[in-house]
């Protein structure tokens, strides 16, 4: 097997289905991660990895909407690891699910908090790293809610229109300074966040949720939903040097969803 990414060091925000499956990903590429998440029970299996690889993985509680904590877990990262080569960030929330008019500003503002400004605080704080090594990638896990959006989830699909746009300008500021910057939108996920969205859908609809899954499946080209390992191997490509003339660019993955 190649390992794209050995050598490399990586930091990983969020710990979900999506989260994981990427750290698990980047591993198995060969390199050494250390994910962040403010929920730590979500570190307790330590990723589903076997014994030889689980030495390649420490976690890190780390709550991505503070300045502070995101700063210190930084500096212990670039302390720990030496360097950091791979930034992912993947740390979201879903938020309401409900028209405009019955979302609160405190639900709107944390999901922003979460998906929007965690990024740009996480990359700010690691872009120095990088940009002293005048190498390096950063991964942003945006959404097809990104670049097309749907009613009752305003705040969720505008977060992730911003980490689109956030993307693609700091990609033109350190592209000569020798730094990637790429996204990932993924569709329709098997994972517990696309459930909860299933579900409440569904339920504003007045119909069974399998239902709706199957007509979803069924406007899917591949006829299935998408794996979180799908989404992980695409964030993997646009980390490693096979993607090093990929820069400012959003990758969907999406099962053919878009048509």
């Amino acid at each position: 097997m190649v390992e794209l990414l050995a050598g490399r060091c990586a930091v990983v925000t969020g710990a979900g289905d999506i989260g994981r499956a990427i750290v698990r990903e980047l591993v198995s590429n060969g390199a050494t991660v250390i994910a962040w998440d403010a929920d730590e029970t979500l570190f307790a299996d330590a990723f589903g990895l076997g014994r030889d690889e689980q030495s390649r993985v420490k976690s890190a509680t780390v709550d991505v909407t503070s300045v502070q904590s995101v700063e210190n877990a930084a500096a212990e990262a670039v302390q720990e690891l030496g360097r950091v080569d791979i930034l992912v960030n993947s740390a979201a929330v879903l938020g309401p699910v409900a028209s405009v008019q019955e979302t609160s500003r405190d639900q709107w503002k944390r999901v922003l908090d979460v998906n929007l400004s965690g990024v740009f605080t996480c990359c700010s704080a690691l872009l120095p790293t990088l940009i002293e090594a005048g190498s390096g990638s950063i991964v942003n896990v945006s959404s097809v809610g990104g670049l097309s959006g749907e009613a009752n989830i305003a705040a969720y699909c505008a977060s992730k229109f911003g980490v689109i746009g956030f993307s693609e300008s700091l990609a033109s500021e350190v592209g000569p300074l020798g730094v990637r910057v790429n996204c990932v939108c993924p569709g329709a996920i098997d994972s517990r966040m696309n459930s909860s969205l299933l579900n409440a859908f569904a339920a504003g609809q007045g119909r069974d949720s399998q239902d709706l899954l199957d007509d979803l499946v069924a406007s899917t080209p591949l006829r299935r939903l998408i794996t979180a390992e799908e989404v992980a191997r695409a964030v993997a490509f646009l980390a490693s040097d096979f993607s090093r003339g990929i820069t400012g660019q959003s990758l969907r993955v999406d099962g053919g969803l878009s048509g």
